[in-house]
């Protein structure tokens, strides 16, 4: 079974490209079998509109996309759990700015995520010090019944620091999305079991990500 673990839906028709429907042709093009998903705005009500959208196609899991900034945040996230059988958190300290150490805004959210063990996608790329894969570290360790996936593994600049953490906690996992094909070959040596395919769609294309995937194992499978 190949599952993606790194997708976004635009819920609001606007960008025809990362449609369900799209998705789906893409999906079958790449013999793909399920996908994580998820809203491309942190808007909450992006969160009902894609739970509607992916109706009938139970092979699209959702998480709900919170901004951590908004008064209701845990209100919204319980409603996107208990309500729209949303399957865990994305959060974006990039673009929503924040800091992921912050607990200030954070602990409620991780702490129903720790509670229920459910799965943390949140964007880390380069070297933004808002989300930099030590301060996901220290996040991860107070709660260690959630899983954190550093999407995007720290690419390009923090690779290395974000194997680092997946080798010393149980709970932290990488995805592929945008790593560099070196990147991935340290991963996929260091930590293969904790490497997970994300595609980053519909920026780029699960074909791509496969291809990118399959070469990096088999260079440590020989």
């Amino acid at each position: 079974m190949i599952i993606d673990a790194h997708t976004h839906i635009c819920t609001n028709n606007t960008n025809p490209i990362a449609s369900v429907d799209h998705l789906l042709e893409e999906m079958h093009a790449a013999n793909t079998d399920a996908a994580i998903v998820f809203p491309l705005s942190d808007a909450f009500s992006a969160n009902k509109e894609l739970v509607d959208a992916i109706k009938g196609h139970p092979n699209l899991i959702p998480l709900a996309f919170i901004n951590p900034n908004e008064k209701e945040a845990l209100s919204q996230f319980k409603q996107c759990i208990e309500e729209y059988g949303m399957r865990g958190l994305k959060i974006h300290p990039t673009l929503s700015n924040f800091h992921i150490d912050d607990r200030s805004k954070l602990h409620e959210l991780f702490s129903c995520c720790d509670e229920h063990r459910l799965n943390i996608v949140i964007h880390c790329t380069s070297d933004d010090h808002r989300v930099h894969p030590y301060h996901i570290e220290t996040m991860a360790k107070c709660y260690p019944h959630a899983t954190f996936q550093i999407a995007h593994m720290g690419a390009i600049w923090c690779a290395d620091q974000a194997i680092e953490t997946a080798k010393r906690n149980d709970n932290i996992y990488l995805d592929t999305g945008i790593a560099s094909f070196n990147a991935l070959r340290r991963a996929m040596n260091e930590v293969p079991d904790k490497v997970l395919m994300g595609a980053d769609f519909p920026f780029y294309l699960y074909e791509m990500e496969q291809i990118k995937v399959k070469k990096s194992s088999r260079i440590f499978s020989k």
